[in-house]
């Protein structure tokens, strides 16, 4: 795996651990994690999860159970 692989998975974590533990918005996930814009994060997210960030958020906070990752 190469590091930038690696550092993307990581940050996708975090932005999971942000989508479950608070109602932060995209655009502010974006920011505080150095993402270009939401569309990079949205565009990360679905690559790395197979779902969109959004869709992750409905699904856990109906408490369905995801994979980590796709």
């Amino acid at each position: 795996i190469s590091i930038k692989k690696y550092i993307n998975r990581q940050k996708i974590e975090l932005v999971k651990d942000l989508l479950n533990n608070n109602d932060l918005s995209l655009s502010l996930i974006a920011r505080k994690l150095k993402y270009r814009n939401v569309t990079h994060l949205e565009d990360e997210f679905l690559n790395e999860t197979g779902v969109s960030p959004e869709f992750y958020r409905l699904l856990r906070h109906a408490n369905y159970d995801l994979p980590n990752s796709a």
